[in-house]
Parts: C-alpha cells; structure tokens; sequence
C-alpha cells in the first residue's frame, strides 16, 4: 500500500492527493510503527486541509497526529521533521517556524525532491521566489518523470511575469507527458495572464472535452469570461465541469458575475447569495484562511450584491488575513481594488494598480486589457497609460 502510495505521489491534483492519503492512512492501519507512511500521511493531509478538501478526514488535529506520530516514532528521520514543518506552515500558518523544520529535515535529507518541492512551497509563501525556483529544479533533477514539479515550476516562473520561461517549463512537461491536461492549462493561464486568448484558446482545444481536471476547468470557465462569452462560461461552469469545482465558492463567484455581466441579475443575485452562504455559513463564522483566498472572494461576492460597506471591510479584512503570505497577500490587495472599481470607487482602484503591477503574484497588463471586472476604469486615462505601457 506504501508503495502504491509513493508511485501516484507525484500529484498534480488534489483528487490524486486524496488518493495518496487513503494508501497511507491503509499503510498506518496495517502497520502503526510504520513511521515513513505517518510522515507521508501528514503530508498529505496537510494539502488537503489547506485546499479545503474533506475537512472532517482532513481536519488540523488530523494532520498533528499523523505528524506527532511520525516524530514520535523515529525522531531522527527526515520525513518526520518534514512534517513538523507542513504542520506549522499549512495549519499554523507559522512559516517561519516551518521553515526551520524543513532545514531540519534538508539536514537529513539533502538529495530528497520531496523534502525540497515541499520546501519551495514554503519559500513562495514567504516571498522567497528565487529559492523556491532553485529548489523546484533541483527536485525536478532529482525526480525528472513527476510532472507536478514542473507544473508548479512554471507557475512560480510565472507569477514574476517571465511568461515565456514559464511556457518553456509546461511544455517539457507536455513533452514527458504528451496531453498532460495540468500542463495544458497551466500554459492556457499562461497566455491568457498576457491578454493572448486567441492562441490561449488553442492550447485548450488540445484536450479532451470531457476532461474533469480542475486546473483545465478554471483555464476553460476564464477563457469564455474573459471572451466575454458569458453565457457560454454559464453553461461551461454549470454542465461542463467536475462537480468539486462547480461547487467550489470560488466558482460560484465567477458564475455569478458571469450571470451578472449577461444580464441575468436575478440568477447573479441567487449564486452569490449561495456562494456567501458557502463561505460564511452565519453572520459569526469565521471565513477559513487558507489556500483557497476565501476571504478576498467574499468581498467579491459582497460588492456582486451591491453591499458596499461589507464589501470594502471585508476585503480589507482579507489583506489582513494574508498579511505574511506573499502567495495570498497580492490578490487580496487585487481584490481590494477590484471591489472599489466595482463599486465605482474608480481613484482608488487605478492607485493600487502600480504596486500590482510591480509585486510577485499579482496583476498583469493582460489582465488588465481583458478582464471585465477592470471595465469601470477602461475611460480613466491614467489606466488607458497603464495599460498600454507593456504594447508599445
């Protein structure tokens, strides 16, 4: 089962992790001293918990177990301290405690991909953009036929705005992996991140129609946004999608501006209702902060419903959530501006927007040139200036 485990565990999809976890939790049940499969589990519960899946099986105590476990069996080995590390950093959110586990565990473990793909993921958080591209490399050196590191690559590559680097990562992926459908979306983002939907559009043609991959549903859904085809992004979200991501709130946003620049209000005001619902079940829960950036959609979902002041304080309350993560810091500053040019707040939002421009994992002019959610600024000629900077 460990084994079966190790062989899938180069996962480029959260459904993959569920699996990886199961195999593990199977391995511990057979053999509760097996310290290596509690580590692993921890590992995999820990993405799990961050992303939201399967809270109950997935849970923070659940991950502390299988990490305290780990240690508690073989304090020497690395993977244990591995995960001390993705405790405090997807749990606690303590990423510079975990990062110090995770030296502890580079310590052990000096030519592990493992050790040093998990590391990167921690150092993108803490801004460390350089380390993380140099430790994904040399994980991908050191584990060349797992694709998830190479996705992950070109996404980092990709969030400084060196695009065509990033293109060059994906497709020696696609060239491991011929139709790889991650790497297919992560170039359609790719080019659409520059405005270039023509030739995005033909990278997704490439793979199946009925794929139920969640990264090729984000890249299709925004493709039709952003061709500002919206009723065909309806019925793609609604009919066309893996049930995990037409259910997920963060779709449910898109949904409902889609059904809101269509016309259809009543319908927009019906998904985002849902959507709140989903993330902010009574008016006292707490919006979970995690890798899904929850609480920046909610002010989405608040300035959709036309609800200013929550709006605003929330997604205020979203940069404050963020604060230490340089991964989740820049949208939440986005989506700020995003709701203040929705509201019609127009010289704040186009304030915001050099800073944006300028700071890993936040806006780009292609962004800016086709998103509709920037189309109350098109006639401010302070944005027309930003926009056309990067054409001449």
């Amino acid at each position: 089962t460990y084994l079966r485990a190790i062989a899938i565990d180069n996962a480029t999809t959260l459904d993959t992790t569920k699996r990886v976890a199961g195999l593990h939790a199977e391995a511990v049940r057979l053999d509760p001293q097996f310290a290596l499969a509690w580590a692993r589990l921890a590992v995999a519960r820990s993405q799990l918990y961050f992303n939201g899946v399967d809270l109950e099986t997935n849970s923070g105590a659940a991950v502390k177990e299988a990490a305290d476990r780990a240690i508690l069996l073989q304090p020497e080995l690395g993977e244990a301290w591995l995960t001390q590390g993705v405790y405090r950093y997807r749990v606690l959110r303590d990423f510079k405690g975990a990062l110090q586990s995770y030296q502890e565990a580079l310590r052990r473990l000096p030519n592990s991909a493992f050790v040093l793909e998990q590391m990167a993921h921690l150092e993108r958080r803490l801004g460390q953009v350089d380390e993380a591209q140099k430790h994904y490399q040399a994980a991908a050196q050191l584990d060349p036929r797992n694709i998830g590191i190479l996705l992950t690559l070109g996404d980092t590559i990709q969030s400084v705005h060196r695009f065509d680097e990033a293109r060059t990562v994906f497709d020696r992926a696609l060239e491991m992996s011929p139709g790889n459908e991650g790497a297919l979306a992560g170039k359609a983002l790719s080019l659409q991140g520059e405005g270039r939907l023509n030739e995005a559009a033909e990278v997704l043609a490439k793979a199946p129609a009925n794929s139920q991959d969640e990264a090729l549903a984000i890249a299709r859904a925004l493709q039709l946004y952003c061709e500002r085809r919206f009723d065909a992004a309806i019925v793609q979200i609604q009919q066309n999608t893996p049930v995990a991501f037409a259910n997920d709130p963060r779709t449910m946003t898109l949904l409902g501006y889609c059904q809101k620049f269509a016309g259809k209000d009543d319908a927009a005001r019906l998904t985002f209702t849902r959507a709140a619902a989903a993330m902010k079940p009574t008016p006292d829960s707490a919006v979970i902060v995690d890798a899904r950036e929850l609480p920046a959609y909610l002010a989405w979902v608040y300035a959709g419903l036309g609800e200013k002041e929550k709006a605003l304080e929330q997604a205020r309350h979203a940069i404050a959530d963020y604060d230490s993560d340089a991964l989740g810091k820049p949208f939440a500053e986005a989506s700020l501006a995003i709701v203040e040019a929705q509201l019609g707040d127009i010289d704040s939002a186009v304030a915001a927007l050099p800073h944006l421009l300028e700071v890993p994992n936040g806006e780009t002019r292609g962004d800016l040139r086709i998103n509709p959610l920037w189309d109350p600024l098109r006639k401010d000629p302070r944005f027309q200036k930003l926009v056309a900077e990067e054409q001449r």
